[in-house]
């Protein structure tokens, strides 16, 4: 029986994640968790995020991905005790002194976690993550193609980063 479910599959972490538990753990697409059936659960790893990139800056989109739907998960997963471990990817940009609606996005969903003081959970802040396989459009693969092949490179004027 498969206890451990998983958000945010399709991403470089989730990729990892997933092929390390290969077998042990089910991918559950974001379009789905709405009407998602969940079982008694081991560990939950939530690693889906919207609003990291460029392009993704749809203030709603943003609220419905990152806080609604992680807030109806923590319902469903409430609701049929006894539960184990919830690990939430948040970012480190929750600690800048200047906060975007990613980061403000990721810092309500910890406290919320935080005052769930019977709730176990885990929250993980990575910094700087890059690794073969990561997304071309993130900032490291990109600088290397600069290097490399020429690429250009295209900055967000007044980028907010840790």
């Amino acid at each position: 029986m498969i206890d451990n479910y998983c958000t945010g599959s399709s991403g470089f972490i989730g990729q990892r994640l997933c092929a390390n538990l290969e077998g042990h753990v089910e991918a559950i697409p974001n379009q789905q968790l709405a009407n998602y059936n969940f079982g008694r659960h081991r560990r939950f790893f939530w690693l889906s995020t919207y609003g990291n990139l460029t392009g993704q800056d749809n203030p709603m989109r943003l609220w419905e991905l990152n806080v609604r739907d992680v807030v109806r998960v923590l319902d469903k997963l409430l609701e049929n005790p006894p539960y184990s471990h919830f690990l939430f990817v948040s970012t480190s940009s929750v600690l800048l002194p200047v906060q975007t609606p990613y980061s403000r996005s990721k810092r309500a969903v910890e406290e919320i976690l935080m005052a769930m003081n019977e709730f176990p959970s885990c929250i993980v802040r990575p910094y700087s993550v890059t690794g073969v396989g990561e997304q071309r459009q993130h900032l490291i693969p990109t600088l290397i193609r600069s290097c490399f092949e020429g690429e250009p490179m295209e900055f967000v004027p007044d980028a907010t980063h840790d």
